[in-house]
């Protein structure tokens, strides 16, 4: 960020991962008038107490500091929005941060995703069943702006921020969705539904519920056009979570689910080409990573391949590859492979549907015609992709 600014540069968003400070090795052991870590033989400890690579504001406070997001603010133009994520127990500290730094706190949209894993004390004896934590559902997101210069058209008109491109963001709505607006659009407001406390003098005069109605008919077919309005909320696309939008009438992430397939049926290609080189079948998967680790998406590449998927226990999948390493190199293991015997644990493997291999293995070759008689057109693409980036301008 420094020599970002020593640069001049302005920006016209901020998006941002921080790091949450759940709970930090440094706080307990890497203050300066810590007593010195027993870091024993490999020394882990001590490294850790550092933080990443010797920084010891990642097992800090930076995302709770108001110097550091006023450096952010230093960096955006007037009206530029601030896009962070956190986690629930410690987003109000970061958020109270970010707007002691000047930034105007515009809202907060929960990330919602069924890949999370209780990091709970189970309790034994007199108390089994009982624990000490619920499974993560959520991530907080705070969506914060840089004040204005004058009315939102004078900034915008000045520097081309400030608003939201609503139209950019809307949400598709199908065809065939039952998609009318409620009943208030289609009936107009009904004053012996509503409780006294909720009526309002305007519900008793016919011309105002008539147009009341017009209004919310007017947004329905534009929404119908362009898509629905942008909600405060994003979710990951597994099952979990679109099961529960859909036990209330909400399936759009069906396109999501059919995008994931497609993914999976040229992975599919891949691996058959993998398996005729080698002259190995393959036997199972392991999913690591964020994206990859989504119960939706496990299932279906289980599905497609008609391979087990196994989901190991640590999501950093990383960190458990360098431990190996460092382990194996520091004489602690022989091989590689007997330091991921150790350290490597599984918490579930997802097997493949029946009914959706059935499925798969019907489509699988449909896609691969597509494929082979769409392959001409690739580089074509590729050429046309790479004039129209050439011709962008800029980003600032």
């Amino acid at each position: 960020m420094d020599r970002l600014a020593d640069e001049g540069v302005k920006v016209d968003g901020v998006a941002t991962d921080p790091p949450y400070h759940l709970a930090s090795i440094v706080s307990r052991l890497g203050n300066p008038d810590a007593a010195p870590i027993q870091s024993g033989q490999t020394g882990v400890y001590a490294r850790s107490s550092a933080g990443f690579m010797g920084q010891r504001w990642d097992g800090g406070d930076i995302a709770f500091r108001v110097d550091t997001w006023r450096r952010v603010f230093a960096l955006m133009k007037p009206g530029a929005h601030l896009i962070a994520f956190s986690h629930t127990r410690t987003y109000h500290r970061m958020v109270c941060a970010i707007e002691d730094a000047g930034f105007e706190i515009r809202d907060m949209m929960p990330w919602l995703y069924g890949t999370g894993f209780p990091k709970s004390h189970n309790l034994d004896g007199e108390w089994e069943g009982w624990g000490t934590a619920l499974k993560p559902a959520l991530e907080p997101v705070v969506l914060a702006r840089k004040p204005l210069i004058g009315s939102i058209a004078e900034n915008m008109a000045m520097f081309g921020t400030g608003a939201i491109n609503i139209d950019a963001c809307r949400v598709p709505i199908a065809a065939d969705e039952a998609f009318d607006g409620g009943g208030q659009s289609r009936n107009g407001v009904r004053v012996d539904t509503h409780h006294d406390g909720w009526r309002r003098p305007w519900m008793n005069d016919e011309q105002a519920v008539i147009a009341h109605r017009d209004r919310l008919r007017a947004g329905v077919a534009k929404a119908r056009q362009l898509g629905r309005w942008p909600a405060n909320l994003a979710h990951d696309g597994s099952e979990e979570v679109l099961d529960a939008f859909a036990a209330f009438g909400e399936r759009e992430g069906e396109r999501h689910h059919h995008l994931l397939e497609g993914i999976a049926f040229a992975m599919a290609r891949h691996i058959r080409i993998m398996e005729a080189s080698s002259g190995k079948r393959l036997e199972r998967m392991i999913a690591a990573g964020g994206g990859a680790r989504t119960k939706l998406w496990l299932k279906i590449k289980a599905s497609v391949f008609d391979t087990p998927v196994l989901v190991p226990q640590e999501p950093e999948c990383g960190l458990v590859g360098c431990a190996a390493m460092a382990a194996t190199a520091t004489g602690r293991f022989s091989r590689t492979e007997d330091a991921a015997e150790a350290y490597v644990r599984y918490d579930e493997e997802i097997a493949p549907d029946p009914a959706w291999a059935e499925i798969y293995s019907h489509v699988q070759p449909v896609f691969d015609r597509l494929y082979h008689h769409s392959k001409a057109l690739y580089d074509d693409m590729d050429a046309l992709a790479a004039l129209i980036r050439d011709r962008q301008p800029a980003a600032t």
